[in-house]
C-alpha cells in the first residue's frame, strides 16, 4: 500500500501532521476521522 502524508486538526484546532499507509486518500480521511481529527489535506508520498 502507498504511504500518504497528511495534515489534520484536532478539536482544539491544533495542526497534526504525519504519514499513514492506506489504499487511497479516502481511506486516510476515514482513518483520521476515526481518530477524532479533521482531515485537512492528504497527498501521496
Amino acid at each position: 500500500m502507498p504511504q500518504y502524508k497528511y495534515r489534520a486538526r484536532d478539536k482544539e484546532g491544533v495542526l497534526q501532521t504525519g504519514t499513514m499507509e492506506a489504499r487511497g486518500r479516502e481511506a486516510v480521511a476515514d482513518q483520521l476521522s476515526k481518530q477524532g481529527v479533521i482531515p485537512d489535506r492528504g497527498e501521496n508520498r
